[in-house]
């Protein structure tokens, strides 16, 4: 984790000698200059997780149901028995377009997604390239 744009980036003094090498990138990449922006990969993992902490018994200890739809999709279904919650998780894989699975009783493409990576309009019945949504209905 790069902390900040300073030499050895945050992690000793600059006149020490890191073990590892500082990645070229780290005055653009890290902690301080994403804290805050929403667009960020920092802010999007912070947001993951303030999900999974609010749903948690949904998404840390609901029923697992994969659904096999396409070779370049990641798509699983979570639901929380005792809520009657249910969360569908789609991530494509490639840097192709790929259609959202079909889901018994609708069509994801008329639902807004809770979560996705994407900054901006969202396509309704494709993922774009290395596209991930959350569908939550709780």
């Amino acid at each position: 984790m790069q902390w900040d744009n300073t030499p050895n980036t945050g992690f000793t003094n600059s006149g020490a000698v890191p073990w590892m090498p500082v990645f070229d990138n780290y005055r653009e990449i890290n902690v301080s200059t994403q804290l805050g922006n929403k667009n960020t990969v920092l802010e999007y993992w912070r947001e993951i997780l303030k999900i999974r902490r609010k749903y948690s018994s949904l998404f840390v200890y609901g029923t697992f149901i994969p659904v096999n739809e396409h070779q370049d999709l990641l798509a699983f279904i979570k639901t929380d028995p005792k809520t009657g919650a249910i969360a569908m998780t789609v991530a494509n894989l490639s840097q192709s377009e790929v259609a959202l699975p079909k889901v018994e009783g609708g069509s994801l493409g008329s639902m807004q997604p809770s979560m996705t990576n994407y900054a901006g309009v969202v396509a309704k019945s494709v993922l774009g390239p290395y596209e991930a949504r959350v569908y939550l209905m709780a």
